[in-house]
């Protein structure tokens, strides 16, 4: 069930990416400072990264990243603006395969680690609830 939603969830973000034009995408109105272009290139970062964190767990060696405020804000500055130059069908290339990336990590994980388990279910948990809460806030279109 919550596989089925996050799917629904990432294409109907790619198809609204995808109907945007090139102006639209580009445009500054998404966050008073984002463009849906900086959104995309911010959702693969932390879809990568939140692959890597269910592949620690599922190997034993994840531990909580504890991660203030300012150093959020910090990783979100640096991973748009490494992106302003990006082309757009590299971005939301680069956005599906870190988004391969998490649902692979998911499903990869050893048959004792159910997503009911404590640990794994509050990471999974985690990682859809805070895609999707992204993309319902920031939402293009």
């Amino acid at each position: 069930m919550l596989a089925r939603e996050e799917s629904r969830i990432f294409e109907e973000l790619l198809s609204r990416f995808d109907s945007l034009g090139d102006e639209q995408i580009l445009a500054v109105d998404v966050t008073p400072d984002w463009s849906a272009k900086d959104l995309l290139a911010h959702l693969a970062y932390w879809e990568r990264a939140a692959a890597e964190q269910v592949r620690a767990l599922d190997a034993g060696t994840w531990s909580p990243k504890k991660r203030t405020r300012e150093q959020v804000l910090r990783i979100n500055r640096e991973v748009v603006k490494a992106n302003r130059a990006t082309p757009r069908h590299l971005l939301r290339e680069e956005f599906s395969l870190a988004h391969s990336e998490i649902v692979s990590a998911l499903r990869e994980g050893p048959d004792e680690m159910e997503e009911t388990s404590r640990s794994r279910g509050s990471l999974v948990r985690n990682v859809s609830v805070t895609g999707a809460t992204t993309w319902r806030s920031f939402a293009p279109g």
